[in-house]
């Protein structure tokens, strides 16, 4: 219920009206439950509307998130994978800006320039590089910064200061947002020292090949030639001894002997430069070699150059030929007169040496034991490395037309080789040269060298079965021997040699044989006679050195042999010798 009251103005009573409320407020609810219903209505329509216009837009973000969450998720994968590839690279990977400052390092970066990760950031790349290739750095920076690509090998340094060969390639990348250089490094220290060994031993199979091509012209044509060489020397020796020292034919005589002896000198070279010389071997002191040879080198030297010994005493035995020793020392002595046109000096020293296996394996050619040392020191005009390299080529020499063969340092080569020794050369253009030659001691018991030459020949009575295939040869002999009262039995080939073995009744007291001929060989012709004539010495002649007749151009112990061309003295000597020897 709702009451209303007004008083009347200038009276003393007022009207008062009632009215039920729910009857008074039931036009102004119905109102206000129809404008709510619309409101309602108008709000339902609109969110209905509004989710309408809205549906498209939440599938593209909705979309748009996924495709976010998606990119993020394989960002991070890519990253994980990147990080497992960067960190696990065998190449050492550089992040640097523009200026060169390295912000990232992988850890191969570290182990290859010996550097921690937290010393390699902030860094100067070119800190790395060696001082002689740092415009490797400088190219490295300008190519990438203008095509985007760089590739070269450089020479990179160690923190402890060592080398690293390296492989560089380079890329430009955003890293972090900003662009950055990429250097990607690969050692290849081993590949290069692998291709330089690869080198090496080509040029070593090179130099070997050349060696064995001259040896093969040598060994070719040594046979004939020295049996050629044989009948001229030998001839011509026995004719100067038939004519009286006044005869003027005498003289020309000599000449002929002469060249032919030069003729015989320079076969040698080449059979000691082929490692085809055959050897006889003593027991030798390079102490008593040198002093033997002081007063020759001297004279060989001349009086512009000052020679000087520095003899260790004592050093050890060498198992050698003392004859090509001597050859050894004649031809550096020469070579090195020939280095000091204007004068010098010249020092020959002596003295025990070890070789040790790290010696051997920086040295070509060096083995590890127990040596003998000879150097010869000169103060000439030294060598390119150049010519150092071509130096024991045969035939290569330096000098001008007509004053050298290029056979010495050849020959010297061979015989050392061929003595299992090592050689070494040291030269600087300006500086003089340094040889140094490395022979085995002896082991085991040798026998001293000695002079088993008699000076005097002497006659003999002795039967000889002289075998050669060469006619020219058995009469030079025959020629020799026969006027010194020794029986000769020849045959020209080892069937021909056994048949005069079985069918002579009295007693062979040597045998003087070829060793390469027809059919049957020396040894084996030897080895055949001495079944039926045991007591037979026996002597080994050849103008062409062979595996035959040596093992590895050694002469075996206990074996006599003599070198064609043959001169009448140096043969009845050798054979007085063997047969004295009972």
């Amino acid at each position: 219920m709702i009451t209303a009251y007004c008083p009347v103005k200038g009276a003393q009573w007022g009207i008062a009206v009632k009215m039920d409320a729910e009857e008074l407020y039931s036009p102004v609810n119905r109102q206000i439950i129809l404008i709510s219903s619309i409101i309602i209505v108008l709000i339902l329509f609109g969110t209905f509307g509004i989710v309408l216009l809205l549906r498209p837009l939440t599938g593209a973000l909705q979309k748009e998130l996924a495709e976010r969450e998606q990119a993020e998720d394989a960002l991070r994968k890519s990253e994980t994978q990147y990080r497992g590839i960067f960190n696990s690279a065998s190449d050492a990977f550089l992040i640097m800006n523009l200026r060169g400052k390295i912000v990232e390092a992988n850890p191969q970066a570290s182990k290859m320039y010996g550097y921690s990760h937290e010393e390699l950031i902030g860094l100067h790349a070119g800190k790395l590089i060696h001082p002689d290739y740092q415009h490797i750095f400088e190219q490295f920076k300008e190519d990438l910064q203008t095509s985007g690509e760089f590739y070269a090998e450089s020479i990179n340094i160690h923190k402890d200061g060592s080398p690293i060969d390296v492989e560089i390639r380079g890329t430009v990348f955003d890293f972090k947002g900003k662009k950055h250089l990429l250097a990607i490094s690969r050692d290849i220290t081993g590949r290069n020292q692998a291709e330089e060994e690869k080198r090496r031993l080509q040029h070593q199979l090179l130099q070997s090949r050349k060696m064995e091509s001259v040896g093969r012209l040598a060994g070719g044509i040594s046979h004939d030639f020295n049996n050629l060489l044989s009948a001229i020397i030998g001839y011509s020796e026995m004719a100067m001894e038939e004519l009286p020292h006044n005869h003027p034919v005498r003289e020309k005589i000599k000449i002929i002997s002469e060249a032919g002896e030069k003729a015989t000198a320079l076969t040698r070279q080449l059979l000691a430069f082929s490692r085809k010389q055959v050897l006889e071997l003593k027991a030798v002191n390079l102490n008593t070699i040198v002093r033997n040879m002081d007063r020759m080198l001297s004279v060989v030297v001349g009086e512009d150059v000052l020679l000087e010994l520095h003899i260790k005493s004592p050093v050890r035995n060498v198992i050698a030929d003392p004859g090509q020793i001597d050859q050894i020392l004649m031809n550096l002595v020469v070579n090195a007169r020939d280095a000091m046109p204007c004068g010098g000096s010249l020092i020959i020293e002596t003295a025990d040496a070890d070789l040790d296996e790290e010696y051997a394996k920086s040295h070509e050619g060096a083995r590890p034991g127990s040596y003998v040392m000879l150097s010869l020191t000169d103060t000439g005009e030294g060598m390119s490395r150049e010519v150092q390299e071509r130096i024991f080529e045969p035939f290569f020499t330096t000098k001008g037309l007509g004053k050298g063969t290029g056979l010495g340092l050849a020959t010297v080569y061979g015989i050392v080789k061929q003595h299992n020794g090592y050689i070494w050369v040291y030269s600087e253009p300006g500086k003089g040269t340094m040889f140094k030659i490395y022979l085995p001691v002896a082991g085991g018991e040798v026998e001293e060298a000695g002079e088993k030459e008699c000076p005097v020949v002497v006659r003999g009575t002795e039967t000889v079965l002289v075998v050669d295939d060469e006619p020219t040869i058995r009469k030079l002999i025959a020629d020799t021997l026969q006027p010194l009262g020794y029986r000769l039995l020849e045959a020209s080939c080892g069937g021909e040699a056994l048949q005069t073995g079985d069918t002579f009744e009295g007693k062979i007291d040597l045998l003087l044989t070829d060793v390469i001929m027809p059919g049957m060989n020396g040894h084996e012709l030897a080895d055949a006679l001495k079944i039926k004539r045991p007591e037979i010495d026996v002597i080994f002649m050849s103008g062409y050195p062979d595996d035959v007749i040596t093992y590895h151009g050694v002469l075996k112990r206990g074996e006599t042999f003599i070198q064609k061309p043959l001169t009448p003295r140096r043969l009845a000597l050798k054979i007085r010798e063997v047969l004295d020897r009972k």
